[in-house]
């Protein structure tokens, strides 16, 4: 497959390897969420091979409290930046260690052939990654916390929305540890992807009780769980619960309040797509880049997930979107009217552009 012009602005030397910046102007280093996503959603082969290497050649072999980071830990932005109290964001991501398994997935389905030294080299990074992620699973619950003699990261949370906790009256930071409702099912996910490089059934059956019980915790009939940490829990609507259909398998389907689950989103539907948090919440945050706000990127994988599992309706809501993406606009705002907001050029909303843009994307997204 040729390489897709619309991605070359963000290519960047990373060490010996040519990879990709986040965004345009305001994140020019190397982002692991931010590229892996982007691949999955442009099915772009040689994005995503590069971020593999750039990620294994990074990834942590001891813990460092300043940066977040711990044994087989994938990075979350390269080069990290010191924000708070000399802490650095270089592994502040609870998502990324299960991406990236995801992404060693993906790559061995491709029809290129791998030397049995790097296939051995990337089973043994697997077998890393896994062991950072059990080390986080309580009764099968993926919770995070700061590694040892630690009691924050730079970042106030560390899953995708990285911005603060949806709450209105409090700094929107974590008591930890914290469960994500998002992060623990892309955990569940990575060990998914794990257990078929592996070949590994016992890592096969920890998914599934990990789906299963997350499931049971985060997702009912009565309400959306988006985080519980030591404080509590907070229950509200959240695109967060969309946006797991994209990594939990179908196999699941059953399991899911899907009438519910398309219910509260009514509250996040506005005319640029699916919010991440309702208008009434989204207003009161002192922080709203993560608010009443619509992120594009996103809406390829709540559309990708929703269609997967045969939910009618939101197909036509998360297009929306399309009209405003222009040379790759990072987000949406609505109020009080629609905005174009951060950075007007995004890697992963040029690869939601790609998805959006041909139906073949979208299949080709199945193996999720």
């Amino acid at each position: 497959m040729p390489k897709n012009p619309k991605f070359k602005i963000f290519e960047k030397k990373v060490g010996n390897e040519t990879s990709y910046v986040a965004g345009i102007p305001g994140y020019p280093n190397n982002f692991t969420r931010d590229v892996l996503i982007s691949a999955f959603l442009a099915n772009n082969m040689d994005m995503l091979s590069s971020q593999i290497d750039i990620s294994y050649s990074y990834q942590s072999e001891k813990e460092n409290q300043y940066d977040g980071a711990e044994v087989g830990k994938i990075h979350h932005e390269f080069p990290g930046i010191m924000l708070r109290q000399n802490l650095i964001t270089t592994y502040n991501a609870c998502d990324t260690t299960a991406l990236f398994l995801m992404a060693i997935e993906r790559l061995l389905l491709d029809d290129r052939q791998l030397s049995d030294e790097k296939l051995s080299s990337l089973k043994t990074s697997t077998k890393k990654c896994v062991d950072y992620i059990k080390n986080h699973l309580k009764d099968s619950i993926f919770w995070e916390f700061p590694p040892s003699d630690a009691t924050e990261f730079a970042l106030l949370t560390t899953y995708w929305k990285d911005s603060i906790l949806p709450l209105t009256s409090e700094n929107g930071e974590p008591d930890y540890p914290i469960a994500y409702g998002l992060a623990h099912f892309i955990n569940a996910r990575g060990i998914l992807a794990a257990s078929k490089i592996l070949d590994n059934v016992e890592l096969k059956n920890l998914a599934d009780e990990m789906f299963k019980k997350g499931i049971k915790k985060f997702i009912t009939e009565k309400s959306y769980r988006i985080f519980e940490d030591k404080s509590g829990f907070l229950k509200q609507p959240s695109s967060d619960e969309l946006h797991s259909l994209a990594y939990i398998p179908l196999d699941y389907k059953e399991l899911l309040p899907i009438e519910y689950m398309l219910s509260r989103s009514k509250s996040l539907t506005t005319e640029a797509g699916i919010a991440c948090n309702p208008k009434d919440i989204g207003e009161k945050l002192h922080d709203k880049y993560h608010g009443y706000v619509v992120w594009i990127f996103e809406q390829a994988l709540i559309n990708y997930g929703c269609r997967k599992f045969g939910i009618d309706g939101i197909d036509e809501i998360t297009r929306r979107c399309i009209p405003y993406i222009g040379e790759g606009t990072e987000l949406i705002g609505i109020i009080p009217e629609i905005t174009l907001l951060g950075n007007k050029q995004q890697l992963w909303s040029v690869a939601a552009q790609v998805f959006f843009s041909n139906n073949y994307y979208y299949q080709s997204l199945t193996w999720l």
